[in-house]
């Protein structure tokens, strides 16, 4: 299980739904079929999980601080070394 905010390299995968960890988002992308099944049970608890601990972590830290302290620094531009 991804921790949500704490680094920008951790995916969750759940059939064909990815959660993508990020220092100031979570990424959500594709799709996830939750079948009446013990499979989709396991799909829904896992699901559910994720959904609690993503939920502490946006209630014990302010959001405001993590995209501070976790800024992406700028690009610089050099020169082509291969020209």
């Amino acid at each position: 299980m991804i921790s949500p905010f704490a680094n920008d390299h951790e995916v969750l995968s759940l059939d064909g739904l990815s959660i993508e960890n990020g220092f100031d988002r979570i990424y959500l992308h594709g799709e996830l079929f939750i079948h009446r099944s013990a499979d989709g049970l396991q799909q829904a608890h896992a699901l559910k999980a994720f959904a609690e601990r993503l939920v502490d972590a946006l209630t014990t830290s302010p959001a405001e601080s993590a995209v501070k302290e976790h800024h992406t620094p700028k690009s610089e531009t050099i020169d082509n070394p291969f020209a």
